[in-house]
């Protein structure tokens, strides 16, 4: 942030400084900053909700271009170590953490903006590590959470099949990897999980990735 606020924004009688149509400089004035700084999340969120439903026709889109640049670049932060996701119940079972809805939550991050693809990374390791685990599908914060993993990865690939559809992947070939990666992974899910009655708690995720992608 600058040491100076622009001129017009400098004094402090509005009537003698009007706010401009449209900014003088290419950032945020110093008085709008101190709010975002200081604002909570329920009220950004809700301000940014209010701007996206009554703002100019281009805002969304807008907002779109820019966090698509901003995400990708700070969602490693976001995602919990694989090793934390999980825990051991007293009966040798395992049961999922907040870590887990954490990185979920960076997922879902990243399919919101329409990055459904580079959000399949993150979902197939979470099937991975179910892969090597046991647990009880009555164990209701497990069952909760299998529930949520299974809305997210069919979500994440509506998401892909819009990017593929508005022409916004970058690298196919990638593309294409983290799909096949996730198929995989769902594959051997049901191999290892699927109940004797053929229950199986990532039903939709396997729906969701079946049928023709052009990438």
């Amino acid at each position: 942030m600058p040491a100076f606020a622009p001129s017009s924004y400098a004094q402090t009688n509005v009537a003698k400084a009007p706010m401009p149509e449209k900014p003088l400089v290419g950032h945020v004035n110093m008085q709008l900053d101190c709010f975002l700084a200081n604002s909570n999340v329920d009220d950004l969120r809700a301000i940014v909700r209010t701007l996206l439903a009554t703002g100019p026709a281009g805002t969304t889109a807008a907002l779109t271009k820019i966090a698509r640049k901003r995400i990708p670049s700070t969602i490693d932060k976001r995602v919990k170590p694989a090793n934390t996701w999980f825990t051991v119940r007293k009966d040798g079972l395992y049961t999922s953490t907040p870590a887990l809805e954490d990185t979920l939550k960076a997922a879902r991050t990243l399919m919101g903006v329409g990055l459904g693809f580079d959000s399949l990374p993150i979902l197939t390791e979470i099937v991975e590590v179910l892969n090597t685990i046991e647990f009880d599908l009555e164990d209701e914060t497990m069952e909760e959470d299998l529930s949520r993993l299974d809305s997210d990865i069919a979500q994440a690939c509506q998401s892909s099949r819009e990017q593929i559809a508005s022409g916004q992947i970058d690298d196919r070939v990638a593309a294409r990897e983290n799909l096949e990666a996730m198929k995989e992974a769902l594959e051997k899910c049901r191999l290892v999980h699927e109940t004797a009655e053929g229950d199986f708690p990532l039903e939709k995720a396997e729906m969701a990735v079946e049928g023709k992608w052009r990438i």
